[in-house]
């Protein structure tokens, strides 16, 4: 095994890292370790989305219907949040709620997206003037056509990839101009128009924290505008300056530190999805929403319990997929597929990026729909553009939708082994894409004796990390493991200073006993009992010449 550099390596780690993922002047440094909310993209520049406002204001001066349409994730929920919220508080709707309503599909009765037995059941309930999606409905053109040969206009926000066709309506997409908006998910979209209509002092505190949140969970690059509305929205969730809603699930999550992306992506994250996974995505958006403190105590705690259930119906099927990759022929198969009808439709997604971790390839997960459709839940590592390869297949496809690392589709069970073997190819004809050893390249080498809190302070505050900015990897040489202790946690003094070294890899703690390595690693801070302590965790390892000496 042999440790490479990532990149050129500068005088100092800030340099280093930002040169190599192209923030190279001073300016633009500056703003990317100090993220300001007056640095967002003029909202006026994302496609259509004046037209959105005024068609929004006609319908706020002459008191139409309105509802809000959006997906059933995370990121969906949120965008309808945004959107109910500044218009009940800023507007007449404030005193008339009964004229804006939320829908949200069932993903087991309704489907994926903008479909017509959804749209059926709004016609029949709420008769709306005006039908506004969030986070979906950028490829429903026969869908929009339907609604507006009602008599209802139409306003589609939406972040995924078009296609051909775009519906004839007016349609906020910041991939109408990807050369030049930022990437934001579908409740950053909702984010933007709001901040349009409102203004920033009107929706700060009471907004930016939910779209936080569902920027994290939906795994958009925290570049831009993402970064800034993350970084300035984790802030506020740690000052406590944010709805009710989310301090009292923070209440029943938080520890002693502060919430990061790690508890948003696996505590509050889950937590919002395993309602929509199970049965209806309804009770997180009602959650977020209501001003009712007994209310939202109520639904926050069946919340809970429904992400307790999902989580036992994932490892049941995860365990199933590890059963079925013993077999698996990896010779031949570059893209794990795996159908099995005992799969909950609803779950699929969480397993297939589990397996695509595990594994490093794109993973795609089936269930039955029907009789004669399988449905199935995608996700790719970064080298391997999900989209395109479900492209490549589409002859085999009913229907697909979603980005460059996560998709939905559904084909029919007859071809699965035509679409698998499709897939397969379109990697082999793009050898390039084929996943490389990266956990062998570094960002940053050093002497571990350099690591001290300044050093940890300048390395952590090129957070938030998560895609697009990945926490930078560190390499160092000769370092000598004394402790023979198997616990996960490995502790030593450096600089005077207590740190902890975790490897979560018991056979790698075996060997790293009383050894001399060279190894890579990741570092964060550990907050307890108001102690801070420094944590390196363990990415791979080589012994280095003097223990081999």
């Amino acid at each position: 095994m042999e440790f490479l550099p990532r990149t050129v390596q500068k005088s100092n780690l800030i340099d280093t890292i930002l040169d190599a993922r192209g923030i190279i002047s001073s300016s633009d440094k500056f703003k990317f370790l100090n993220p300001k909310f007056e640095d967002l993209y003029d909202y006026n520049k994302i496609p259509n989305l004046v037209l959105a406002k005024n068609r929004i204001q006609k319908a706020i001066d002459n008191n139409e219907k309105i509802v809000i349409y959006g997906d059933y994730d995370c990121d969906g929920i949120g965008a309808i949040a945004i959107l109910y919220l500044a218009l009940t508080q800023n507007t007449e709707y404030k005193n008339n709620k009964s004229n804006i309503f939320t829908y949200i599909p069932n993903r087991f009765s309704n489907g994926y997206g903008l479909t017509k037995s959804a749209i059926d059941d709004i016609l029949k309930s709420f008769d709306p003037d005006l039908f506004i999606t969030v986070d979906c409905g950028i490829t429903s053109v026969e869908e929009v056509d339907y609604i507006k040969e009602k008599g209802i206009d139409v306003i589609i926000t939406d972040h995924h990839q078009k296609k051909d066709l775009i519906p004839n309506c007016i349609v906020v997409n910041p991939v109408l101009d990807a050369d030049n908006c930022p990437p934001y998910c579908g409740a950053g979209v909702a984010f933007m128009l709001a901040l349009s209509m409102f203004g920033k002092d009107k929706i700060y505190e009471e907004l930016l924290p939910i779209c936080c949140i569902s920027t994290v969970t939906d795994l958009v690059p925290l570049k831009s505008d993402n970064r800034i509305i993350v970084k300035l929205g984790l802030d506020l969730i740690n000052q406590n300056k944010c709805r009710k809603n989310i301090k009292l699930l923070i209440d029943k999550i938080k520890k002693s530190y502060n919430i990061t992306l790690y508890e948003i992506s696996f505590k509050i994250g889950p937590i919002f999805n395993a309602s929509g996974r199970l049965d209806s995505a309804m009770l997180p958006l009602n959650f977020l929403i209501t001003d009712d403190y007994n209310e939202m105590n109520l639904m926050l705690n069946m919340l809970i319990e429904m992400n307790n259930i999902r989580k036992e119906i994932t490892d049941n099927g995860n365990n199933v997929c590890l059963s079925t990759l013993k077999k698996y022929d990896f010779s031949i198969n570059k893209v794990i597929v795996i159908y099995d009808p005992s799969f909950n439709e609803g779950t699929i997604g969480i397993i297939a990026s589990k397996i695509k971790d595990g594994f490093n390839l794109p993973c795609i997960i089936f269930t039955d729909s029907d009789d004669d459709t399988l449905k199935g839940s995608a996700r790719s590592i970064d080298s391997i553009n999900m989209l395109e390869m479900l492209d490549y297949a589409k002859e085999y496809i009913i229907q697909y939708g979603g980005h460059k690392v996560a998709a939905g589709l559904s084909i029919e069970r007859k071809n699965l082994n035509n679409f698998i073997n499709k897939l397969n190819e379109f990697i082999m004809s793009n050898s390039n894409a084929l996943p490389q050893k990266i956990a062998y390249y570094y960002d940053y080498k050093l002497n571990i004796q350099d690591i001290d809190y300044t050093f940890i302070n300048e390395y952590l505050s090129l957070a938030p990390f998560g895609v697009g900015n990945p926490k930078p990897i560190l390499y160092t040489t000769d370092f000598h493991f004394i402790d023979s202790n198997l616990d996960k946690v490995i502790k030593h003094r450096i600089n005077g200073k207590n740190m902890e070294i975790i490897s979560f890899k018991i056979e790698d703690r075996i060997m790293l006993s009383d050894n001399y390595i060279d190894f890579t690693f990741k570092l964060d801070k550990k907050y307890y009992n108001g102690r801070i302590t420094a944590q390196l965790e363990i990415k791979d390892f080589n012994f280095s010449k003097k223990s081999i000496n």
